[in-house]
């Protein structure tokens, strides 16, 4: 059997059921389980980079000649959810004292150093101000928590309107 590097293979050609599309029908754990979904569409993610770096030209992900390909996909993700296989919502527990002290015991919190000092920053923004992503943090300023009731007296609260989806 002859062996074609895929970045050889015209789109018309890699998009059919032989190809891209065939690989997403087919493609198994080693254990003969689906993929989940996030697993599934890296793969797909990687064998496009994978073919930039060729200077394939085309991208699977974006371009129309694949269509057929991300229809496939699309389709596959979809069932895959109904079958269970997307991500499971992980309960979080609330930190305890506990678990706190043992974070500054370990010297994970604290302010002996600028890494313990942006952990516990990061800590309490979490905690008290809900923030869940780096980029709130980023783009936190001064005035976006201190604030001033009606006889100037100065609080700190976050009142800046969210960014992120709120998960319920």
């Amino acid at each position: 059997m002859i062996q074609i590097k895929y970045e050889f293979i015209p789109p018309c050609d890699l998009n059919t059921v032989q190809h891209i599309s065939h690989f997403i029908l087919s493609v198994r754990n080693k254990g003969g389980d689906e993929f989940k979904p996030l697993s599934l569409r890296g793969m797909i993610s990687s064998i496009d980079r994978c073919l930039r770096t060729k200077s394939y030209g085309v991208s699977i992900i974006n371009d129309i000649k694949f269509h057929k390909s991300r229809s496939v996909l699309k389709m596959k993700l979809k069932n895959l959810k109904k079958l269970g296989k997307g991500n499971k919502l992980r309960a979080s527990r609330p930190v305890s004292d506990h678990d706190l002290q043992k974070m500054y015991e370990a010297q994970t919190l604290g302010d002996d150093n600028p890494t313990d000092h942006i952990h516990s920053m990061w800590l309490i923004f979490t905690m008290h101000f809900e923030m869940r992503t780096g980029k709130e943090t980023h783009n936190l300023q001064w005035g976006d928590i201190l604030q001033v009731d009606d006889s100037s007296q100065e609080y700190n609260a976050y009142n800046t309107e969210r960014q992120t989806k709120t998960r319920t």
